[in-house]
């Protein structure tokens, strides 16, 4: 597997092994599944409660054209799909991750994905080092598994001390 190593701002390397394209890829038909889960909930809604259609289906665009940028910003790189495959976004610079960060990367979202199908995302995730689809370049982020490489020996916890 391979992993990129991250300096803090307090001059701490940290390690995290890069998400696969196939966790990825999971993700992200697990997120696309559950934005068509919440248009069927709201369906159920409209015709219990007899609410405009225009509200309902301006609600529904709203909420899952949204969803990944809202959960990344507010869940700390997490969507739900990332969370269930223990994957999220975080900055290349190892800085918290910011809400211009989860824009820029919602944004080049639909070209990456929906406008060429999934290949500009394959052709980028393939061609650079660090396994980045044009979102994450231009966003400076990195999309990783959750917990950080770690390599306890007793030798090298006697040199901390």
């Amino acid at each position: 597997m391979e992993y990129i190593s991250l300096n803090t701002a307090q001059n701490v390397r940290i390690e995290y092994d890069l998400a696969s394209f196939t966790q990825r890829a999971i993700a992200g038909v697990l997120d696309i599944f559950i934005t068509y889960i919440i248009p069927v909930i709201f369906f159920a809604i409209q015709t219990q409660y007899d609410t405009s259609n225009a509200v309902i289906v301006t609600m529904l665009v709203s909420i899952c054209s949204f969803y990944p940028f809202i959960s990344e910003s507010f869940f700390n790189g997490f969507t739900i799909g990332k969370y269930f495959l223990n994957i999220r976004v975080v900055k290349i610079d190892a800085t918290p991750l910011r809400f211009q960060d989860c824009l820029l990367r919602w944004f080049f979202n639909f070209l990456d994905i929906f406008l060429s199908i999934g290949s500009i995302v394959a052709f980028f995730y393939f061609t650079t080092n660090t396994r980045q689809r044009l979102g994450d370049l231009v966003a400076k982020t990195i999309v990783v598994t959750n917990s950080p490489c770690m390599e306890l020996k007793l030798a090298n916890i006697w040199k901390v001390s």
